[in-house]
């Protein structure tokens, strides 16, 4: 049972055994006098003090981990960070567990700055790529494409309309 008020289960060791009342208030009294600054704090297994402030729910490793005594190792991520360069900060490295860090890129992959500014060419679409282009709802929008649509609907309407006539036809022969 994991209860809140109340619970008399220990974390701090990798068996959940029940504790008996009286063992339960000996550790609150301790905690307490660790939180008054009466006892030096606990240490954890590299030597470093466990704050005391820290609520239980931080401070419990969950029980799959195994922890061997208290400590706040659980919290730290350990996977492995690197931080890349070129067009590998770009990409997806399959089998490679950890964080990719890349570090002021620019979209081309290039660190900020070391590239002198040129002044951007307008692509052949017509897309622009400006602060205001991003933002403009018809950037880029090609007005023969609304012609290409409107023939297409056409050749529908007329096809619809042949197709009625002919029904009419049939029905009055």
């Amino acid at each position: 049972w994991r209860g809140g008020r109340g619970s008399l289960l220990t974390m701090a060791s990798n068996m959940q055994e029940r504790m008996s009342r009286e063992d339960f208030k000996k550790k609150q009294e301790l905690d307490e006098l660790r939180k008054s600054g009466a006892i030096e704090p606990e240490k954890d297994a590299d030597g470093n003090e466990i704050n005391p402030h820290i609520p239980q729910y931080m401070a419990a490793a969950p029980w799959y981990l195994n922890a061997e005594g208290p400590g706040l190792k659980h919290q730290k991520d350990f996977r492995k960070q690197t931080v890349t360069q070129g067009i590998k900060a770009r990409t997806v490295q399959g089998g490679v567990k950890g964080k990719t860090i890349s570090r002021t890129r620019d979209e081309f992959g290039e660190k900020e700055g070391s590239r002198k500014k040129k002044p951007e060419a307008p692509r052949a679409n017509g897309y622009d790529d400006s602060y205001s282009g991003k933002r403009d709802r018809w950037n880029g929008y090609d007005p023969n494409q609304f012609v290409r649509v409107m023939k297409k609907h056409e050749l529908t309407t007329k096809a619809r309309q042949e197709k009625r006539e002919e029904m009419v036809d049939r029905a009055l022969q």
